[in-house]
């Protein structure tokens, strides 16, 4: 959840990784109801919401992201099952994932003001 009403779910179907429907819905009531979206590019299994809107969504085939809610793009193609953002600040900030056989990854997001 992005705060206490919106927020996003992903998923699909793990045993079709690169099938990109029904794997993405989104609520702004609280979870109260969900709206289906559109834009991944397969299963995916974490999501989590990094500052200024950015989303970003792991599965077994991929990463993708939008950074406003709009439209998603590939970000990556490691094999990750969950993922975790420690925000220092706005402009300093890094995405943590994790997969198979001890698999840890981390990205470092800095901007430059």
């Amino acid at each position: 959840m992005a705060d206490a009403k919106n927020g996003v779910i992903v998923g699909g179907n793990y045993e079709k990784p690169g099938e990109a429907k029904d794997n993405l819905a989104f609520t702004g009531d609280g979870g109260k109801t969900w709206k289906p979206g559109t834009g991944l590019s397969g299963y995916r299994s974490s999501v989590v919401y990094g500052p200024s809107g950015w989303v970003i969504a792991a599965g077994t085939n991929g990463i993708d992201y939008t950074t406003h809610g709009g439209l998603w793009a590939k970000w990556g193609s490691e094999n990750l099952n969950s993922l975790d953002v420690y925000i220092k600040s706005s402009c300093d900030w890094q995405i943590w994932g994790v997969g198979p056989k001890g698999l840890v990854v981390k990205q470092s997001i800095i901007c430059i003001p």
